[in-house]
């Protein structure tokens, strides 16, 4: 009553409470920081920023700062002339209709490694920024593979699983060949006759 008589107000006006832990020059200091060390952990961001503050205060404050972490997406590592490639040749195509993709067959293969893995790699980067190249992890191969698989796919259709063979070191082309999957095989594989055969309705 006292409040509403002496300031006409019911409710208490928000208070300043306590002074923040990084004040904007420190927090810019903390984003130049983090923005080139994305894949490196709390602990050394916090060391690299030498203030007395703690390693969740530093996390919280990232994520106030729209940084949140996510399992590091894997893309295999292009050079600047393969990537403007693929974009002059979506350019070229970005005016295709429906009708048009729908004729189109793509094929695509895969794989399977082992001996590596362990534990993700992690990477703090805004949303929708995990697939740019500052935030990738480049993978490049390292001749380790064991099995290889390859499937196409259409509108509406697509093909089974089609297992390509390893070729022997009798096969090999040319030195630094890794007995992948070569155009000789490719070929084979894809034939009309083959694909449809492997494709389920």
């Amino acid at each position: 009553m006292k409040r509403w008589e002496t300031t006409k107000i019911i409710n208490l006006p928000p208070r300043s409470g306590f002074n923040p832990k990084l004040d904007e020059r420190a927090r810019r200091r903390l984003h130049q920081i983090n923005e080139p060390n994305s894949h490196a952990l709390l602990r050394d961001i916090t060391a690299d920023l030498n203030l007395n503050v703690s390693e969740r205060t530093v996390g919280e404050i990232l994520r106030c700062m729209n940084f949140y972490v996510h399992v590091v997406r894997k893309k295999a590592f292009l050079n600047y002339e393969p990537k403007q490639e693929r974009l002059r040749w979506a350019r070229e195509r970005r005016n295709w209709n429906n009708c048009v993709w729908r004729k189109k067959i793509f094929v695509d293969e895969m794989k399977l490694t082992i001996g590596q893995g362990g534990r993700r790699s992690l990477v703090r980067c805004p949303p929708g920024t995990a697939l740019e190249d500052h935030y990738l992890e480049p993978s490049f191969p390292d001749g380790k593979t064991t099995v290889m698989f390859a499937a196409g796919f259409t509108y509406g259709f697509h093909t089974q699983l089609i297992p390509i063979r390893q070729r022997a070191k009798r096969e090999r082309v040319y030195g630094r060949d890794r007995l992948g999957m070569n155009s000789v095989q490719y070929v084979k594989r894809f034939t009309p006759h083959t694909f449809y055969s492997y494709m389920s309705f």
